[in-house]
């Protein structure tokens, strides 16, 4: 029996140290974390608490990876034709380290890759890491009927597994606290998000009364102008009047005029008769004083 446990995308060493510890009465002969932090931000990480049984020594050391690095593995269970996959991997052109079923199953991965678990005559529990492709990829398995244990917690692309449920206790309490905390922090923007909609709201009105007191405003111009433009018909019109009574007056001066002329061509006339008369008379005194 060993306990294995990892974390993606969440988590750090410590966290991953104390999931691996709680779970020790599993493995008391060996224990070891590895982790991975990748250049996109993502982070990877494996744990294992070992019970020896086939290989005894240090080479047995899980977390256990390929021979560049690349695949790793923890891993809990028994798989009992690993003899012969072993020396089918070595004819391929596998080297081999140890003497575990774990380093069996790793590079029977390498070579087939999930189709590895048809393969497997056994129980067991794994997470396999795979770093050979543009992203990493991870692999969680157990055997068919399965015997060995693998919880995990998956949460918005965070992962968290082990052989036990307490050791996900940790972890799980911080994802509630982040959680906790992501709620509180949309409860205060949806509360300033309503003092903001509130002010807009008070905006709004104001500037309807804004625009209410403008259509007053131009209604009130509005009367002024049309009063403005009823004096001006008056002003127009009293000015048609006068131009009338200008003009009447105007005729009649006209007229006067011509009266005027006419007596005074009369007045001549009879001042032209008068001293015609007057020759007369002196003519007829100078014939009486003649005789």
């Amino acid at each position: 029996m060993c306990g294995i446990s990892g974390l993606v995308n969440c988590g750090d060493t410590e966290t991953l140290v104390r999931m691996t510890n709680v779970q020790a009465h599993r493995g008391p002969d060996d224990s070891g974390v590895w982790e991975r932090h990748f250049p996109g931000g993502g982070y990877m990480s494996l744990g294992s608490r070992r019970l020896a049984i086939l290989d005894l020594s240090a080479d047995g050391h899980m977390p256990m990876s390929n021979e560049d690095g690349t695949v790793w593995i923890t891993y809990n269970g028994e798989v009992y034709n690993f003899a012969e996959l072993r020396h089918e991997l070595e004819g391929k052109g596998h080297y081999f380290r140890s003497h575990t079923d774990t380093e069996a199953v790793v590079h029977l991965y390498e070579e087939y890759g999930v189709d590895c678990l048809n393969r497997l005559n056994g129980m067991f529990a794994l997470a396999i890491c795979d770093m050979r492709g543009a992203s990493p990829k991870l692999l969680l398995a157990r055997d068919h009927f399965g015997i060995k244990p693998l919880y995990y917690w998956e949460r918005g692309g965070k992962l968290a597994f082990a052989s036990e449920v307490k050791a996900l206790a940790n972890q799980t309490a911080k994802a509630t606290e982040e959680i906790s905390a992501q709620v509180a922090a949309m409860q205060s923007s949806t509360s300033d998000a309503v003092l903001s909609i509130g002010g807009i709201t008070e905006t709004i009105a104001q500037m309807s009364e804004i625009t209410t007191s403008i259509a007053a405003s131009v209604q009130q111009q509005g009367e002024a102008t049309r009063e403005i433009a009823r004096n001006i018909q008056s002003a127009a019109a009293g000015s048609s009047e006068i131009n009338a009574h200008i003009g009447g007056v105007t005729t009649a001066a006209a007229a006067t005029g011509l009266a005027a002329s006419d007596v005074l061509s009369n007045a001549r006339e009879l001042d032209n008769q008068s001293g015609m008369l007057r020759h007369a008379v002196d003519e007829f005194l100078a014939k009486i004083r003649a005789a």
